[in-house]
């Protein structure tokens, strides 16, 4: 590059010159990935260069405005929008009024595809500098010069992205902004949210506007309308028809029509490019997990046994999401074993149960005991949901969540690429550039650092009235001395202490989890307590959410003051959590499991779990006195 501008100095400096100089310093500069300083000195010589230009420019009206439009791109690149801003307005002046001269057909469409283009660009740095009302002006303009033929959906995405919904006032913009858009323009927009991704930073946004400003019926509309001109195997129909079960559950509360239309997702016979395959399969995940959700949900709410007997019936007979996949390998889709489990549990038999549990112990422990390291997390994942379920594997339970984002073994990890998809999720940049997913969630109550809260409704000492009070003291959980160096634990050290990102430990890159309440935070490491919920298929709650879900279910703050239920649900009223890290985490290092005083290989940890203390939590199991308690006793 040096070479090349070297050779352009020794000409005389004209305006091609300048030019030809600028240019190839802002082309090296935008290409320049691997040194950010070095890219953006060079684009900011470009713009000196180009200003020169544009001082002396002697070339084709066309060309000149070409020049002017790099010129703002490059200001705009500067963090000079402002700059930028007065250069396109500048380009756009200098455009000659082909109209007023009758020329060609041709000669006035290129024209008017520069006008829009400069419109667009304008918009961007205007609204870049938070003048959103101009932003919108330019934008709309663009829109009238287009046509009949709506702008780009990356475009008219854009528009919906000057209102991000942070108060009321944006909310209804946007849907005013959606109303007043012809349909065509709507359908550009929501296919290029929906075709072949579903970018849900984007869907979510409008979900809310939606549901907030009480127009959820006009967007539903909408995306039927699309729906019925697309062919019926098409992943974009899959998405769209995604979407619109998701407003109806659980945004509105509507379960029969959100397990309906899950039910005919899944029943659907799409048929995707093999670049989309995968994000269909993942998509078809979610839906099947879900529907999942909705029936335990449903599974709770009904006294009738016969009604919970036919539940368990439907859950049971839910077809997998892949066609050519063997379930019993998929570990995310064996969340919907557990929950079969925990019906199971309260129905019965009871050697069924048993038999339910010990498959899924198998195929966690098989997921950890194997030679890669990818499924690791996912295995841990429901590995805690299994432990959480019998007394006296708290302390394992613990240890299981707490392990989620450590390597186990050093000598396999990073070996194989192409793992399935985690349950833990990437950030939203990820999701807007392809694959992507999401869920929704809840919770119950507080408790100590570290404890673990089951789910009283799946074990026969159920509380009758869980439902109605909850307490407001935190939960002790019973300790149980057998377990390893549970005891040894400093009880001054909270899950709050343990820093991740100070300790010296061994943990994956790239990957992490997202909170399913409305934050939306991302950790990839344990920088703060998540709650995982033992009842929804997959859900992570991050302190503040949690605390507004307990807030939620009680139906009031600690003000006194009423909570209301958000614009959409996360997790269930009155679920169970377990909290990680465990008290006093030190993480994961070469194989050893450390916390507090204790430190175990994770196979002597996997070893003893399987040889005791899993076979002994059986014998508690079938010896427990079946919830009959003392009466009276002490009066």
């Amino acid at each position: 590059m040096k070479a090349i501008i070297k050779r352009y100095k020794i000409l005389p400096e004209d305006y091609k010159t300048l030019r030809a100089i600028g240019c190839t310093l802002a082309d090296h500069g935008y290409a320049t990935c691997d040194d950010d300083d070095r890219g953006v000195a060079m684009i900011k010589e470009a713009s000196v260069y180009l200003t020169r230009a544009v001082d002396c420019m002697r070339g084709d009206v066309l060309d000149n405005v070409a020049t002017v439009r790099l010129l703002a791109s490059v200001c705009g690149r500067c963090d000079q929008s402002s700059d930028a801003v007065k250069h396109y307005e500048e380009a756009y002046n200098m455009l000659p009024d082909h109209e007023a001269d009758e020329s060609s057909e041709q000669e006035l469409d290129q024209i008017k595809s520069i006008r829009v283009a400069i419109l667009i660009e304008k918009a961007s740095a205007l609204s870049t500098l938070e003048q959103t009302d101009e932003a919108l002006q330019a934008f709309n303009e663009a829109r009238r010069l287009q046509g009949e033929q709506p702008l780009a959906g990356t475009i008219l995405d854009d528009i919906t992205r000057l209102f991000p919904n942070e108060d009321e006032a944006h909310r209804r913009r946007l849907m005013e902004i959606l109303k007043s858009w012809t349909e065509k323009e709507r359908d550009s927009f929501f296919t290029f949210n929906l075709e072949d991704y579903v970018m849900e930073r984007t869907v979510k946004r409008v979900q809310r506007a939606a549901m907030l400003c009480n127009e959820t019926d006009l967007l539903i509309g909408w995306l039927k309308s699309l729906a019925n001109t697309l062919p019926p195997q098409s992943l974009h129909l899959f998405n769209i028809r995604g979407a619109v079960a998701d407003i109806y559950y659980p945004m509105l509360g509507d379960i029969e029509n959100g397990k309906r239309l899950r039910q005919e997702l899944l029943a659907l016979k799409t048929k995707p490019d093999l670049d989309y395959e995968d994000s269909m399969n993942e998509a078809k995940t979610r839906h099947r997990m879900d529907l999942a959700d909705i029936l335990f949900c449903e599974f709770q709410m009904t006294a009738d046994p016969t009604r919970k007997e036919a539940i368990m019936g439907t859950l049971r007979d839910l077809p997998s999401a892949h066609d050519n996949d063997d379930d019993n390998k998929n570990i995310r889709e064996s969340h919907v074993d557990m929950l079969r489990a925990n019906m199971l549990r309260i129905m019965g038999p009871a050697k069924e149960y048993e038999r339910y549990m010990k498959e899924l112990f198998k195929k966690c422990v098989a997921g950890l005991e194997d030679s890669i390291s990818w499924n690791d997390s996912s295995s841990l994942r429901l590995l805690a949901k299994v432990l959480a379920s019998l007394d006296s594997l708290e302390s394992d339970a613990r240890i299981a969540i707490s392990t989620q984002f450590s390597i186990l073994d050093l000598a396999i990890y990073g070996h194989h690429p192409e793992p399935e998809q985690s349950e833990t999720r990437s950030d939203e940049s990820d999701i807007e550039a392809g694959a992507e997913q999401e869920l929704v969630k809840e919770e119950s109550e507080t408790f100590n650092e570290g404890d673990v809260i089951r789910n009283d409704s799946l074990t026969d000492e159920a509380h009758d009235a869980e439902s109605e009070d909850l307490p407001e003291e935190p939960i002790e959980e019973k300790q149980d001395p057998t377990e390893p160096g549970e005891q040894d634990v400093p009880e001054t050290e909270s899950a709050d202490q343990t820093e991740s990102d100070e300790l010296d430990e061994d943990v994956f890159l790239g990957g992490g989890l997202g909170c399913d309440g409305p934050c939306e935070t991302n950790i990839s490491s344990w920088t703060q307590p998540i709650y995982y919920c033992l009842i929804c298929p997959n859900c992570d709650l991050c302190e503040d959410c949690h605390s507004k879900r307990v807030q939620q279910t009680k139906g009031v703050q600690p003000t006194g003051e009423k909570t209301d239920e958000p614009w959409l649900s996360f997790c269930g009223a009155n679920h169970r959590y377990i909290k990680g890290p465990m008290k006093g985490w030190k993480g994961v290092k070469n194989g050893v499991i450390r916390y507090g005083d204790t430190e175990i290989t994770v196979m002597e940890w996997l070893r003893v779990l399987k040889e005791e203390r899993w076979p002994n939590a059986w014998k508690i199991f079938w010896t427990r006195q079946g919830g009959l308690k003392n009466i009276g006793v002490e009066d």
